[in-house]
């Protein structure tokens, strides 16, 4: 998926482009899971320097993509 609907949908007032995790640490990814976490399996962002890193790789390159606004919320579920 793409973020180049991102902007044109934050101008048109109709939705927000928010925060929910980076990858979702998914089994599919090619690269290692941030912070040494095994792939496949969100239970393993289990401590605050996994959940930091999932996180805030998110927000990063979220707001750089949607500047100048910048994310608001993390959504959990």
């Amino acid at each position: 998926m793409r973020d180049s609907w991102w902007q044109p949908a934050l101008r048109s007032g109709l939705i927000g482009i928010e925060n929910h995790s980076f990858d979702h640490n998914h089994a599919a990814v090619q690269k290692p899971g941030l912070a040494g976490m095994a792939r496949g399996d969100f239970f393993t962002v289990d401590n605050f320097e996994r959940a930091e890193a999932e996180i805030s790789v998110a927000r990063d390159l979220i707001d750089s993509a949607i500047a100048p606004r910048k994310t608001r919320v993390f959504a959990y579920l």
